[in-house]
């Protein structure tokens, strides 16, 4: 019996997980968190490394996370490629080459069909990412980056003070980060009949390839739409950068936009409005969203997930400033609806987009597709 309960509590996965100092880890933070939490349930046996010698290429693309995974009954290690980037039409083809899976978040399979068909079996919907961390998944990943800088400190101390100002950036950005538990909030708290949609403009360079007219001036008309339907009802505009600042002064935010003061506001409207990602990818207001049960007034979802956001169901569609209006005037007179848009957008994140809850849906796919 006592082998029997021994054998029970082994974990099913064991995760070699390649980091480094140049990555992207606040893109990465979700995945870092979600391999901690399956470490913390007993789940998986997860270890962060910085890889060295042939295997520094696990660490060479700033957006391109790599796993080496032991599955359950098996010897077998399986190399896992996540691709972050909003691109749909790019792939790190040395990682693609070299992985059993590849798994993309900005998945459109008609932009995949540059690749062979060996390779294209190996791409994958990856599903939605946001940047959220624990304070276990901080510890960890600080210590191996701590540790390896001092190795490397050691070793080669002008190259370190070189990188010193990158990595502290990267750094910053990965610290300053919400934590998962921020961004949560059940259906059935009380929230504010208000609509949320603050948003950020680009400058044409900021964004290329994609299209800088398209991105812009659908959020300023939805800003304007909805500010002039709305009035106090709406919270929001845009970010004020002075590039906002200058060219639509009328549509500009005078709402917090640090991310801490931002994530609280956010978590109080009921209503919150989704407009696409830079390059058509999935941003991360959309999970975040549904980590608060919000209620979500979206655009066409054009990407593709492991398990798709339903119509009426996870959130309501428009195509128009004035759709938009229209769906948001329904929602704040039909209370059930409401509800039940709620209930379902936190039923979808629990089961889909919560760290522990993503990671492990990816770790069992990996039988069907390697």
């Amino acid at each position: 019996m006592l082998v029997e309960e021994h054998a029970k509590l082994q974990p099913e996965y064991d995760i070699l997980c390649y980091i480094s100092p140049q990555q992207d880890l606040y893109h990465a933070s979700n995945i870092y968190t979600g391999l901690c939490e399956l470490e913390e349930q007993g789940a998986a046996r997860v270890k962060f490394v910085v890889p060295q010698g042939a295997e520094e290429i696990y660490a060479s693309d700033s957006l391109t996370v790599c796993l080496s995974v032991r599955g359950p009954k098996t010897d077998r290690r399986d190399l896992l490629a996540i691709d972050l980037r909003d691109r749909s039409d790019l792939v790190t083809d040395r990682l693609l080459e070299r992985s059993d899976i590849y798994l993309k978040r900005s998945y459109y399979e008609p932009d995949l069909l540059h690749l062979s068909s060996e390779l294209k079996q190996k791409v994958i919907p990856f599903g939605l990412n946001y940047a959220c961390r624990t304070r276990q998944s901080t510890r960890c990943i600080l210590s191996v980056i701590a540790r390896h800088m001092a190795i490397d400190l050691f070793h080669s101390p002008k190259r370190v003070v070189n990188q010193l100002n990158p990595r502290r950036s990267i750094l910053y950005q990965y610290l300053t980060t919400a934590l998962a538990s921020d961004f949560e909030q059940e259906p059935e708290s009380d929230l504010e009949p208000t609509i949320l949609f603050q948003t950020r403009i680009y400058e044409p360079e900021e964004i290329y390839p994609d299209d800088p007219c398209e991105v812009n001036e659908e959020r300023v008309a939805l800003v304007r739409a909805l500010r002039e339907a709305f009035g106090a009802k709406f919270i929001g505009g845009l970010v004020p950068t002075a590039y906002a600042k200058e060219r639509y002064p009328d549509a500009v935010s005078d709402q917090p936009t640090r991310q801490s003061q931002y994530v609280a506001l956010s978590k109080r409207s009921m209503i919150a409005i989704y407009t696409r990602g830079l390059c058509h990818s999935l941003a991360f207001k959309l999970p975040e969203y549904l980590a608060a049960s919000k209620c979500i007034v979206s655009r066409e979802l054009r990407n593709q997930l492991p398990q798709p956001l339903v119509e009426g169901q996870h959130y309501l569609e428009f195509d128009t400033p004035e759709e938009c209006v229209e769906r948001c005037r329904n929602l704040l007179a039909q209370p059930e609806l409401a509800r039940h848009l709620r209930r379902e957008a936190w039923r979808y994140y629990q089961q889909e987009v919560k760290p522990v809850a993503h990671l492990s849906n990816c770790l069992n796919r990996i039988s069907a597709y390697a």
